[in-house]
């Protein structure tokens, strides 16, 4: 039997051919601090999406995926619909985003998208015309065709690219200063624990007992260490 090899998967340079979209200008809101603090936030995630090549990397996955399907049922990839394909990536993968920021059910969200223009610019909805926005099934979809082992390789590729600098050292996502991923920080400070009486305390009292009927059984063949008497610990308990 003969078998055909085939070529790998390529992206064209073409497939990533975007054609820019005339919207009109964000509202410009005065007198909120909270709605001028999330915008700024959305424009500062819009950047470090664009500058880190995490949603260009996003694209390219679902252009190939696309790619293979067509080919695999011997049809041609048609302009409009690698269009389609990249519209419903990018809106898919900063909808999954957005949300999550907004701690919003689907259907809540579903809403807010629908009434906030600084959402639809960002999620991609924006339009000179009629708006349309996802519902709560549809947003549901999304975040499906958006699986989490992908999230964790582009927070890999992110964390990846915010340790990069161009050649005179300053960072290529905007930094103030470059991520060092060789220093670890923890914090080890001992918080006291929220003990429910009685319940929590006799399982500890339970626990120390038979700890310490080990530790006497050890001392009593001889291996002794420096420590008070197992004894004083059940008195202690008891009181």
């Amino acid at each position: 039997m003969t078998t055909i090899d085939h070529a790998p998967l390529v992206l064209h340079p073409g497939d990533r051919a975007v054609q820019a979209k005339v919207r009109l200008p964000l509202p410009i809101v005065v007198g909120n601090r909270d709605y001028r603090e999330r915008e700024s936030l959305l424009r500062r995630m819009n950047d470090i999406l664009v500058a880190s090549g995490v949603e260009a990397e996003f694209l390219d996955r679902a252009l190939l995926h696309d790619r293979a399907v067509h080919e695999q049922k011997s049809r041609p990839l048609t302009d409009r619909h690698r269009d389609a394909v990249q519209t419903w990536a990018r809106q898919a993968l900063r909808c999954t985003l957005a949300r999550i920021l907004s701690n919003e059910s689907h259907r809540q969200f579903s809403a807010h998208l629908a009434e906030s223009p600084l959402l639809q610019w960002f999620c991609g909805f924006e339009s000179l015309a009629e708006v349309r926005v996802p519902a709560k099934s549809s947003l549901q979809r999304m975040e499906a065709s958006v699986p989490r082992d992908l999230l964790n390789q582009m927070n890999a590729l992110l964390l990846k690219r915010s340790t990069s600098v161009d050649a005179t050292g300053v960072s290529l996502l905007g930094l103030a200063a470059p991520v060092d991923l060789s220093v670890v920080w923890m914090d080890t400070t001992c918080a006291p624990l929220d003990i429910h009486y009685p319940s929590d305390w006799s399982l500890l009292r339970d626990g120390t007992r038979s700890l310490m009927g080990t530790i006497q059984v050890i001392r009593s063949h001889g291996l002794k260490v420096r420590m008070p008497d197992p004894k004083s610990f059940v008195s202690t308990m008891n009181r």
